[in-house]
């Protein structure tokens, strides 16, 4: 938000000249602070905006009903025709119905090849670490839309898939697999390859696996297994209505991450133990973050909840987006107390 806000005010784009005048804007408010970011770029720029408001399903384990369901598909496929009418009156421009069907085959095969991924890391090595996975799910984030961002993904699954088939790991020493939870701090992902220096691999977590990833629940399994892409699912996107609805039903049914902003106690805790024990880990470490009130809040109860099971767990503290926040040698010093909990000692390369 301050890097944008900024470039708008100084007038300066990241990749040269100024910065360019958006026609409008549009926000989907899951997150307090998005909501107030567009809405202060619609005043500063002096354009529209429109907001939707993303409701999201509970968690499958608290007993939802489908009628209830049902009825915020349908809430946020009207949103999305709302919006699209908006856009056409306020721009002036057509809406190319072909692009809109094919950006959300896009969008829901990019979000599926991401879970398939991410899935693979329960293979012992790992053959991603997370810190790697960091900068791989970023391009669903930015467009998930765009056709050689799907193409990516699906060309990543098959390089993952290889590294499983060959057991090529992320690490030259696992010793040890963790889990981590809620953005890291981006300014400090050395903290990662601090954890390799023990042979501890961070193999995943809820955010880095299911905010870029599509993930449906298994009811039997009592599991999150990776959903279907449009193709596998049967379905054939005709018309700007099937687009839209089948984009609010991804949307509903998959976005665990979502789910999680400000706590949603049971259905995260049951999320992150079964990431804890599909991923084979032994320890998690958590990242009180500052810089995100909707994840991070709830974070405690959740620390209470691993302790509770017996499950080794290491906060920090600091903020994903503000080193001012964030005290790099206590936290090397915690982990450090954190690897000798664990048996770990330091590995010396020859």
């Amino acid at each position: 938000m301050r890097n944008e806000i900024g470039s708008i005010l100084t007038n300066t784009y990241a990749f040269g000249g100024p910065f360019p005048k958006p026609d409008f804007a549009i926000e989907i408010c899951m997150c307090d602070t998005h909501a107030k970011w567009y809405q202060a770029i619609s005043e500063i720029e002096g354009i529209p905006l429109f907001c939707l408001e993303g409701i999201l399903s509970h968690w499958e384990t608290d007993g939802e009903s489908e009628k209830i369901i049902q009825l915020k598909i349908d809430y946020i496929t009207n949103q999305f025709l709302e919006v699209i009418d908006w856009m056409i009156k306020t721009s002036g421009r057509e809406f190319d119905d072909e692009k809109f069907i094919q950006g959300v085959i896009n969008s829901i095969d990019s979000a599926v090849y991401w879970a398939r991924t991410a899935y693979l890391n329960r293979a012992i090595p790992a053959p991603m670490d997370e810190k790697s996975m960091f900068a791989l799910y970023v391009l669903s984030i930015i467009n998930k839309a765009r056709q050689d961002v799907c193409d990516f993904y699906k060309d990543l699954l098959d390089e993952v898939q290889d590294r499983v088939d060959n057991q090529i790991a992320a690490s030259p020493y696992e010793k040890c697999r963790l889990i981590s939870d809620c953005q890291p701090p981006w300014h400090a992902l050395g903290i990662f390859r601090a954890l390799e220096s023990y042979g501890a691999v961070s193999v995943g977590a809820h955010y880095s696996m299911g905010l870029a990833g599509g993930w449906e629940y298994d009811k039997e399994g009592d599991t999150w297994n990776p959903s279907k892409t449009v193709k596998e699912m049967g379905i054939e996107l005709k018309t700007r209505e099937d687009a839209a609805k089948a984009l609010a039903e991804f949307f509903v049914k998959t976005a665990s991450v979502a789910r999680a902003v400000r706590f949603n106690g049971e259905g995260l805790n049951r999320r992150t133990m079964d990431i804890y024990n599909k991923w084979h880990a032994e320890g998690v470490i958590v990242h009180l973050n500052r810089g995100c009130e909707g994840i991070a809040l709830g974070q405690m109860e959740m620390v209470h909840f691993l302790q509770e099971q017996g499950i080794p767990t290491l906060t920090y503290e600091g903020n994903h987006a503000d080193p001012r926040e964030f005290d790099e040698p206590r936290t090397l010093a915690r982990i450090e107390s954190f690897m000798e909990t664990l048996g770990l000692k330091k590995i010396v390369e020859d």
